[in-house]
């Protein structure tokens, strides 16, 4: 029996070196972050990274092996993103009220939301607009937001703090993408809606998770990136609380 091998499948998968830079440099969202217990030779964050890099990489060969992307091309990869995120806006604009329900369903049935004590509305909308601005770095020192600590043992006491805090963040993250992408339940009731949908959901969730790691984004204030952002409202004595989720 002969096997033929491609090119790629016999060079070691990689990382990009702009994330391997950041996971080597204690860079990332999460520092140098004494929640990662130690793990290999480059530590537990490239470990867990690189196993999702494969899990990415490995969905794209499968479209391209089944004819459905012709490369891992990451300006062709965009454009076939691009067509795919016009063409589910187009379906999405013709059933949003269902849709727009589906999503209160759905978080209803994960988080079991306890009846008048959340307002819950979620909005569909061509365009993420937040209310606020959005701050992507701290504060400069340079204008004044500066703090004097006592002692050493206060700041390090404070880096701590910011770092326990970086790390609840990336833990938040991380579950709000899983909750997002694990919608298996409702298959039947988005094939109702449209026979289409459901397919082009997960070609853009596959396409966006492999371009996350090959394709480096600058984001600014200006330029933020978002595809979704939550309001919350806390309430006052009987007043209920209110939360929004436009995407």
């Amino acid at each position: 029996m002969k096997i033929v091998l491609k090119e790629e499948q016999l060079q070691p998968l990689k990382l990009p070196p702009f994330i391997y830079k950041a996971i080597m440099s204690k860079s990332t969202s999460i520092g140098d972050n004494p929640a990662l217990p130690p793990s290999g030779e480059f530590g537990f964050e490239y470990d867990l990274i690189k196993t999702k890099f494969k899990e990415v990489d490995e969905r794209i060969t499968k479209y391209i092996e089944r004819g459905e992307l012709e490369s891992k091309d990451p300006d062709y990869l965009v454009s076939v993103l691009n067509k795919k995120i016009e063409q589910c806006k187009k379906i999405e604009k013709t059933i949003a009220p269902q849709l727009q329900k589906l999503c209160e369903n759905i978080v209803n049935s994960y988080f079991s939301i306890p009846e008048d004590t959340v307002i819950f509305n979620c909005k569909l909308t061509s365009k993420v607009k937040p209310k606020n601005s959005i701050r992507i770095l701290p504060e400069n020192d340079e204008e004044g937001n500066t703090y004097d600590f006592e002692d050493v043992d206060e700041l390090e006491m404070t880096n701590k703090v910011i770092l326990k805090r970086r790390f609840i963040n990336a833990l938040i993250q991380g579950v709000s993408y899983w909750l997002s992408t694990d919608i298996d339940d409702w298959y039947d009731t988005v094939s109702d809606l449209n026979k289409e949908l459901w397919g082009l959901w997960y070609n853009i969730i596959h396409i966006s998770d492999y371009l996350l790691f090959v394709k480096k984004e600058e984001i600014s204030e200006k330029n933020p990136n978002q595809l979704a952002y939550v309001e919350v409202h806390l309430g006052k004595k009987e007043k209920r609380h209110q939360l929004k989720h436009k995407e």
